[in-house]
């Protein structure tokens, strides 16, 4: 008989896509399983052929009535949602994660790890901030320790797998926007969710990159904006350089325009963690989010900013030059050339 397995990871985007680097491990412990993810509609392109999952759920009000009536062996809780934890219940079947007892949500001891580090750590917000700030392992690393699997770098990975006709979108976009295959190709995302300002370069400092990069390597620059519409267009107008607009797709097409990229340079953001998941050779720049927490599987290099006020996890920078606006442009070009081998 399968064990039947409930993964509970609703969103954002970039953290439903890195935990998919839980499903090897655990279909290599629970061999003959069943697992089924419970997520918001909007990401479920992010889960579409993963051959680790078994069912895909998405998140409503009928479907957690009748999750309710299902029985599972396992629940695995990585939401810190109200309605999420009301699922874990932890008196009907094992609960590794987040439940709602009464209600006050708590969290199992094997969990602590990650949710002593969270807004729901029983310690408050300050103590969770500063042992962010304290740790030194990876997301990956913390989630196969509290499941009790063993890491392995070459295996836990997440994953995207592209279809062939998205394949073939990506490579008529090459043919439409006269892109040689030739030359090197950056993809360049400066930009992330509307939550975190903090984690922005600004578009002034996105177009030097951009022309600095241009200058060094002779390259091709697509722009990975996430806010397509004003953002992106704003740089690739102002700039001396050709950017080329990546243009609005649906989440599954922009994943395979980054994946004709030789390169992916990226905030800490959904981009950086399809580049991660695609196999694609990245840089990634973090200002007021932890690095560590990051896994980049040997495909990228991290720079990680040296201001004092850094990893401070503040939505919105408080100075009026944040950390980001002092990173030098040579940092992003000595870990190209170090990535590419130049």
């Amino acid at each position: 008989m399968k064990t039947k397995i409930l993964i509970i990871k609703l969103g954002a985007l970039g953290d439903v896509l890195r935990t998919t680097c839980i499903l090897p491990a655990l279909k290599k412990k629970h061999k003959k399983s069943s697992i089924i993810w419970l997520i918001k509609k909007e990401a479920i392109p992010l889960l579409e052929n993963n051959p680790f999952l078994d069912k895909i759920y998405y998140f409503d009000f009928n479907r957690i009535k009748n999750i309710n009536k299902e029985k599972f062996d396992l629940i695995v809780n990585l939401d810190e949602n109200i309605e999420a934890c009301r699922i874990a219940n932890p008196i009907k079947t094992k609960v590794i994660g987040a439940y709602l007892e009464g209600n006050q949500i708590k969290y199992t001891d094997d969990a602590e790890e990650w949710f002593n580090m969270s807004l729901i750590s029983k310690f408050g917000k300050e103590k969770a901030d500063q042992l962010k700030k304290e740790n030194n392992k990876s997301y990956p690393k913390i989630l196969v320790n509290m499941l009790g699997l063993d890491f392995d770098n070459n295996r836990d990975k997440p994953q995207l797998i592209l279809s062939e006709e998205e394949k073939k979108f990506a490579f008529d976009f090459l043919k439409k926007n006269y892109i040689s295959k030739d030359k090197l190709l950056i993809g360049l995302n400066t930009d992330a969710g509307d939550r975190w300002e903090a984690k922005k370069m600004s578009k002034t400092k996105t177009i030097q990159l951009a022309e600095d990069l241009a200058k060094e390597f002779d390259t091709q620059i697509i722009s990975l904006s996430e806010s397509w519409k004003k953002r992106s267009q704003e740089i690739i107008k102002n700039s001396k350089i050709k950017i080329i607009d990546s243009g609005n797709n649906d989440l599954r097409k922009f994943s395979s325009i980054i994946n004709i990229c030789d390169l992916i340079i990226t905030s800490d953001s959904l981009v950086l963690h399809l580049a991660v998941a695609l196999n694609k050779k990245h840089i990634s720049f973090f200002g007021p989010t932890s690095a560590v927490e990051i896994e980049n599987y040997d495909l990228g290099e991290k720079i990680i900013s040296s201001a004092r006020c850094d990893f401070c996890y503040r939505h919105k920078c408080q100075f009026e030059k944040s950390c980001l606006e002092k990173l030098s442009n040579k940092l992003f070009i000595e870990a190209a050339k170090k990535i590419l081998k130049i």
